[in-house]
């Protein structure tokens, strides 16, 4: 019998009942079928044929909301960490704990993740990863929490170099690594590296981007401007220096 099923066939005909009758089954949406498949991907749970796809659905959501739920209603137990080996920086997430943070995050549940996060869950790189793929929906303070606990746990979190330092909102070495590079591709990771340099680090290390190419005036996954991430998320100097450079 796969995880699914497990999860599934524990449920109480009275928690069957309220999850379904919650539990509303996007199946249509492109993007949260490919935020599901990635996240069932990502916990290991083995997705069924297609031929039972609208079982599959009542599954997929019963098993995601109560891994949650039960979580949040009766209390997350402590994890112990499993140690720093080259096996769980790389590998999926295999604990209860992991399963139900990557599944809190393809949720963009962000108190459910602060609760697993403050009960000791570990934070592989692997969940790091599926985390800054979400920036569209996940606050970047989240991201950089994760991103925090992964570096405090292997003394570094497996990402870029510039992309690692300005999520964890460390200006000083940012700028060394933006000293290194000579021209910017500004590719994927350098893009939102320059967007959590916005939220987390000093104006310098923005306008460092921009002499290397960076566009200032670019819109981020979730359609906001350096102006709005700024001010989101309380980076008074970013803010002027949105100002300043005419964005509004």
């Amino acid at each position: 019998m796969t995880d699914f099923e497990n999860v599934f066939s524990s449920l109480s005909p009275e928690e069957l009942g309220v999850l379904l009758e919650n539990e509303e089954v996007t199946a249509d949406a492109e993007d949260s079928r490919k935020i599901r498949d990635l996240a069932f991907e990502k916990a290991g749970i083995k997705r069924p044929h297609k031929k039972t796809a609208v079982l599959v659905r009542i599954l997929a959501a019963a098993a995601c909301l109560c891994v949650v739920s039960c979580a949040a209603v009766f209390g997350v137990k402590t994890f112990s960490k499993p140690q720093p080996t080259e096996s769980t920086s790389t590998s999926a997430a295999s604990s209860p704990g992991e399963k139900a943070l990557m599944l809190a995050i393809s949720n963009g549940d962000e108190g459910l993740i602060e609760k697993l996060l403050k009960s000791g869950v570990f934070v592989s790189r692997d969940i790091l990863d599926y985390a800054v793929e979400c920036t569209s929906f996940l606050s970047y303070n989240v991201i950089s929490e994760l991103a925090q606990a992964t570096q405090d746990f292997f003394g570094s979190t497996g990402l870029d170099p510039l992309l690692e330092s300005t999520l964890v909102g460390n200006s000083k070495k940012a700028l060394e690594e933006l000293k290194k590079r000579d021209g910017m591709l500004m590719t994927p990771s350098e893009k939102l590296a320059f967007f959590f340099s916005v939220a987390f680090c000093s104006s310098d290390v923005v306008e460092a981007f921009k002499e290397k190419g960076a566009d200032i005036s670019a819109t981020d996954a979730a359609g906001n401007n350096i102006l709005q991430i700024a001010e989101k998320y309380g980076n008074s100097e970013n803010v002027r220096y949105a100002h300043e450079q005419g964005i509004s």
